[in-house]
């Protein structure tokens, strides 16, 4: 994986702000090339990882402890069996408490994780501006 690949994987993201890697590179950081390109509306990264793979929210810049959005505070600290009756998503596996990082058995699992997130984002953002 080049970092062009990465870049367009950022310019088809899906719905706009989830950017899908269908496999991932430890030449270069994916949230480098992100933030030295401005790809301001990318929100969660779907990528493969440990077996499965994982939604990861995207940090608002390099460094930055604080990110764009996050996984929906219901899932946080969840595994297995309460993870997937609280996500409906069936193969949901985790979602580390600090809301960041989630995984799942197969991809579509992941991209439905974020799909979720992102609803989720956006509704409460417009609720806030409104």
């Amino acid at each position: 994986m080049t970092e062009n690949d990465v870049y367009g994987a950022a310019a088809d993201a899906h719905e706009e702000h989830i950017m899908v890697l269908d496999r991932v590179s430890h030449q270069f950081s994916y949230q480098q090339v992100i933030f030295d390109n401005d790809l301001i509306d990318v929100l969660f990264c779907v990528l493969p990882g440990d077996g499965g793979w994982r939604v990861n929210a995207i940090p608002l810049e390099s460094g930055s402890i604080r990110h764009r959005a996050q996984l929906p505070a219901a899932w946080g600290g969840l595994e297995g069996a309460e993870l997937v009756i609280a996500s409906g998503v069936p193969d949901a596996v985790f979602v580390d408490k600090s809301l960041l990082i989630g995984g799942a058995k197969s991809k579509e699992g992941a991209l439905k994780m974020a799909e979720i997130a992102l609803s989720e984002f956006l509704s409460d953002k417009w609720k806030t501006q409104y």
